[in-house]
């Protein structure tokens, strides 16, 4: 159980709010993931994206593997390279995040 998801939320609330030129108002609610299953699947999903795209592992993981190839061939696309932003389904943009400067 996640017992510092509030000190969490909070958080990622200070650090979009930091990041943004606008006012950020936004309600978080600590859920547990295995309630919601459109999270774990949302969770499935990037997980499959980041195990493809980590460059500082070893990709050992056999059915990490199969899941990955399988979702490039429903998909018609590898999940390493961005898609355009038209497509409607299923999108990886990458971003490269740099920090503001502070005065």
């Amino acid at each position: 159980m996640d017992t510092l998801g509030a000190d969490k939320s909070k958080k990622l609330c200070e650090v979009l709010q930091n990041s943004t030129n606008w006012s950020l108002k936004a309600e978080v609610t600590i859920v547990q993931s295995y309630q919601v299953q459109i999270i774990q699947l949302c969770d499935l999903l990037v997980g499959a994206v980041a195990y493809k795209n980590r460059t500082d592992i070893d990709h050992k993981s056999a059915i990490k593997k199969q899941f990955v190839a399988y979702l490039e061939q429903k998909l018609c696309h590898p999940l390493d390279i961005t898609t355009e932003p038209w497509e409607k389904h299923f999108n990886i943009f990458r971003m490269q995040l740099q920090g503001r400067k502070r005065c």
